[in-house]
């Protein structure tokens, strides 16, 4: 399993192309775009691991369900 912060790079070709391999993305999400922070220093910690709650976007790029289970954990 090829797991990466960019989702961009398999989908554009930058990685190698294997049929026998699974593409796995996770990025973490900016708090203060997607969540309200009720206290200052939270809502001002624009890329987390200080006071925000982070948040992360995972996605299959190529695998199967199975697959996906494996990358979330």
């Amino acid at each position: 399993m090829v797991v990466t912060l960019d989702p961009t790079a398999p989908c554009a070709g930058h990685l190698p192309e294997r049929d026998d391999g699974t593409y796995f993305a996770a990025h973490p999400s900016h708090p203060s775009v997607f969540n309200w922070e009720p206290k200052e220093n939270a809502h001002y910690d624009y890329f987390s691991g200080i006071a925000a709650k982070q948040s992360i976007v995972r996605a299959l790029i190529q695998g199967s369900e199975e697959d996906y289970a494996v990358g979330e954990h």
